[in-house]
């Protein structure tokens, strides 16, 4: 599940750091962004090492990005993989041997 509240903070402060679209308005029911522009690029253009340079470049604003570094212990990810192993019937398992494959 989505917080749409926390995916809207995201991306303005995305869009602050010229790094997303500007947000232009909020409804109850989606959101009014503007466009940046750019293109899609293929496997060559991908190899050059002025288009490598502008990817890691902008790679480095992302992480450059003054953002909090607030852990959230109960992702619906993380919430759901400790449940799938609580789940996991290991009874069966506990007495068979461990060997080396």
């Amino acid at each position: 599940m989505f917080c749409r509240d926390r995916e809207l903070i995201a991306m303005e402060k995305l869009a602050s750091n010229g790094l997303a679209a500007p947000l232009y308005a909020r409804f109850a029911n989606g959101i009014v962004c503007g466009y940046l522009k750019g293109r899609t690029i293929n496997a060559d253009q991908f190899k050059d090492s002025e288009m490598q340079r502008r990817i890691c470049s902008t790679l480095a604003a992302y992480h450059n990005m003054d953002a909090p570094a607030k852990v959230i212990d109960d992702l619906f990810p993380f919430r759901k993989t400790r449940d799938f192993i609580r789940n996991i019937d290991v009874s069966a398992a506990k007495d068979l041997p461990i060997t080396d494959t």
